[in-house]
């Protein structure tokens, strides 16, 4: 059967608010050959190389920037250990364990996005090898620099933080961070985690920061709420759409309440691709990427463009997830002038066929959508709500426009005051948001799952994500939960 975008709910409508055991990684496959890692480190004007030669030709890995270099994990572990477990150069020190299938690259200054790592098959110590290349730089040789880069922030703070409770009828990959928020610093004092620092796709759930930003330029006075964008068929995204000229204030909310996938990409283009990105850099938030508007991801993973071609496509938005910054940019430029050129029905039905194909990988959503982390997007909404630098007239606007996003009548209740936003996808569904309690606690909330074993259906899953971020508020605020409790029960009859 045909799988109609249609029917993936890639567009949250007022509906929403009516909507009425997580699976066990498996854990790595040892690769069969039995020839050791080799390593080489290079020092370049400008730049530091490091070259895993690896036994086997096609591995998956994952990048994982810290708050002092990179972690890279191997999904496959590497029959033996190197030969070498540590090494160390000017600027950086590399380390392994776990056989070989855990490096650990520790630098001087924080990469903030300053590095490259790339996969070349069919080269390394075997025919069946293959060669890992990870550059390091610019900005990582010179300790003594003049302006150090914003390090990146990280979820073990000293914070008080308890594991997660047990997640109910939900499946797939999970990850939760709800923390009782310092409203003047906006930061946590108390949270409940799980996965806080994995990274997910974000969906929908990025156009609440994008809120941010575009207001941002109101304030600076680049744009105006009552500037009319205009709907054509070069911006026109997948589902129901603005039509015509509508203004900045329209669109906005049409982004919040409804999800319109067009009001957003109008939106994300006007003010520049850059701009929600450097609301995560200038808070450190060193794995949160919020480049792409809502046609140019689905562009990319549907393989409609050269620089993410159908048949290489995985390592191509491998590629495009690890690449410093300044590439990163670049890269969704060229892509977001593709997507452009295609028709919104175009894309949709290539991403019908790609979902369905043996193409389709949980990895390439990850690694081509905006992504982020429960902690940083937390960090992120924290910040938006509490520290957002708006003029006093932005930051209502944004706080009465939030309120319209999902999903109010699941939240932890009662409160004050309610800001969220939700998105999902095929096997996606992230809901996010900031409460403030009648008791005075502000709450923030991430909660992100990808690989669900629902596919098309996962806005089904919300009323038990909410089950699931309304304990952790629980647990974390006692008082308000017995109050909670009590006002059911006197419901009852």
């Amino acid at each position: 059967m045909r799988l109609n975008m249609r029917h993936l709910h890639l567009v949250f409508t007022a509906l929403l608010l009516s909507v009425a055991s997580a699976t066990t990684p498996t854990p790595p496959v040892a690769a069969p050959s039995a020839v050791a890692v080799t390593q080489r480190v290079g020092q370049h004007d400008g730049y530091t190389r490091l070259v895993l030669d690896l036994p086997i030709t096609s591995p998956t890995y994952r990048v994982e920037p810290t708050s002092n270099g990179l972690r890279i994990v191997f999904d496959t572990l590497l029959s033996e250990a190197p030969a070498v477990t540590s090494r160390e150069v000017k600027s950086a020190r590399l380390s392994s364990e776990g056989s070989g299938s855990v490096w650990t690259i520790e630098t001087f200054l924080p990469l903030n996005g300053a590095f490259q790592v790339s996969l070349i098959a069919g080269t390394g110590t075997s025919p069946e090898g293959a060669r890992l290349v990870v550059d390091l730089g610019p900005g990582v040789l010179n300790a003594t620099a003049s302006t150090p880069a914003t390090a990146c922030v990280t979820s073990r703070t000293g914070v008080l933080t308890l594991s997660a409770p047990a997640a109910k009828n939900l499946t797939g990959e999970l990850g939760l961070y709800v923390a009782v928020i310092d409203p003047v610093t906006a930061q946590p004092l108390r949270a409940i985690v799980r996965n806080a620092d994995a990274q997910f796709p974000l969906a929908s759930s990025y156009k609440g920061p994008l809120l941010w930003a575009v207001l941002r330029e109101v304030d600076a006075g680049r744009l105006k709420l009552s500037d009319r964008l205009v709907t054509d068929d070069a911006n026109r995204s997948l589902g129901a759409f603005p039509k015509g000229a509508n203004d900045v204030a329209t669109l906005l909310r049409l982004m919040i309440s409804r999800s319109d996938n067009t009001a957003t990409d109008l939106l994300h283009r006007r003010i520049g691709l850059e701009k929600p990105q450097l609301l995560a850099d200038e808070l450190g938030l060193c794995r949160t990427r919020l480049l792409l508007p809502t046609k140019t991801w689905w562009t990319a993973q549907a393989g409609l463009s050269k620089e993410f071609p159908r048949e290489n496509l995985k390592n191509a938005a491998a590629r495009f997830a690890s690449a410093p910054r300044e590439e990163q940019l670049k890269l969704a430029r060229s892509l977001d002038a593709t997507a452009k050129t295609l028709q919104a029905n175009t894309v949709e039905s290539a991403l019908d066929r790609y979902f369905a194909s043996k193409v389709y990988s949980p990895d390439i959503d990850r690694d081509t959508q905006n992504a982020s982390t429960p902690f940083e997007f937390a960090t992120l909404l924290a910040h938006e709500h509490l520290k957002s630098g708006l003029s006093l007239g932005a930051q209502e606007f944004l706080r009465d426009t939030l309120k319209l996003g999902c999903c109010e009548k699941r939240a932890f209740g009662p409160f004050s005051y309610f800001g969220g936003k939700g998105g999902s996808g095929w096997r996606i569904l992230t809901m996010t948001g900031y409460l403030e309690l009648p008791s005075g606690e502000h709450i923030v909330y991430a909660f992100m799952n990808h690989g669900s074993a629902k596919t098309v259906n996962t806005l089904s899953d919300i009323p038990a994500a909410f089950e699931w971020i309304n304990t952790a508020i629980g647990q974390l605020v006692p008082q308000a939960a017995a109050k909670r409790s009590g006002a059911v029960q006197a419901r009852r009859p």
